[in-house]
């Protein structure tokens, strides 16, 4: 682990090796920004370059409550073609960071109908956390002039709240990767769900913690290589098939037999059965393969 110069309690190699290492896998439609969200928070810089497809295990040195820890931060790949190789990430995560883009009414719809049944099958006793990323794009014109064509708009922080609280989420929050604006809050409050996850049927206020939550720092990051797994590329993308309708109140359903087959594929995944019966032994250690 390169710590930064000026961190003078990460300086010993060996002393890194009895950090706790936290888990967080981040989950989404492809071409919502997974990437890039990753990518901005453990470099502190928004890629300018091309994203590669495969994007490494990101470990980054946090502080809570006076004690470090490594935080891995593990991308998925959001495409169809990936359901049975996607869940190999999902072992040993302790919090979920479910993304959908607020300029692609589809992947908000798609949290509900994909994301969350899946994580319900594979993981169902791990917390998530809501986020809406791509903030920037929200006055962007030719993002605008785009959804005006396909008569949406974009999606409002009530659109987010509302379906954190229908989902069971521990809360909704926002950000872009460009700016980054909102995006230490996120790893901040994925870190407090960690430690301090709220109960499901607790209502999530205006989804940020009270002023005396524990201060959480980012004091160093590294690249590890080897997680080898697809990731999406970052500009917005509608998915076909989903139109987002009037005021956003209706959306067109996927096809219920596309619905049963990917919940039969993901948990086989899982191992276990479509009600979620363990029924072959757990993967082993989550890396991406």
């Amino acid at each position: 682990m390169n710590c930064k110069e000026e961190n003078d309690n990460c300086t010993d190699g060996s002393r890194n090796n009895t950090k706790k290492m936290l888990k967080c896998v981040v989950v989404g439609d492809g071409a919502v920004g997974k990437t890039c969200l990753l990518m901005s928070y453990a470099n502190d810089a928004f890629p300018e370059e091309y994203v590669p497809t495969v994007f490494d295990h990101y470990a980054v040195t946090v502080t809570v409550g006076g004690q470090q820890h490594l935080l891995g931060l593990y991308d998925t790949a959001g495409q169809e073609d990936y359901n049975q190789l996607r869940p190999l990430s999902y072992p040993n995560t302790d919090v979920f960071l479910i993304c959908f883009s607020v300029v692609n009414p589809a992947s908000y719809h798609n949290v509900q109908e994909e994301w969350v049944p899946e994580l319900k099958v594979c993981m169902p006793n791990v917390p998530y956390v809501l986020i809406g990323t791509q903030i920037d794009l929200r006055d962007d014109p030719k993002t605008l002039a785009r959804l005006l064509y396909m008569k949406e708009k974009p999606l409002t922080y009530e659109h987010g709240v509302k379906l954190a609280k229908e989902i069971g989420a521990q809360c909704y929050l926002e950000c872009s990767a460009l700016t980054q604006k909102g995006l230490k809050t996120v790893f901040d409050e994925a870190i407090m769900t960690i430690f301090h996850p709220k109960k499901k049927k607790k209502r999530c206020a205006k989804c940020h913690r009270s002023a005396r939550r524990e201060q959480v720092t980012a004091v160093g990051q590294q690249s590890q290589p080897g997680d080898t797994g697809p990731a999406p590329l970052c500009s917005p993308s509608h998915k076909a098939g989903s139109p987002w309708e009037g005021k956003h109140g209706v959306l067109a359903e996927s096809s219920p037999g596309s619905r049963q087959t990917r919940a039969v594929a993901t948990a086989r995944a899982c191992g276990r059965d479509k009600l979620g019966a363990v029924s072959s032994p757990a993967s082993g250690p989550g890396s991406w393969i």
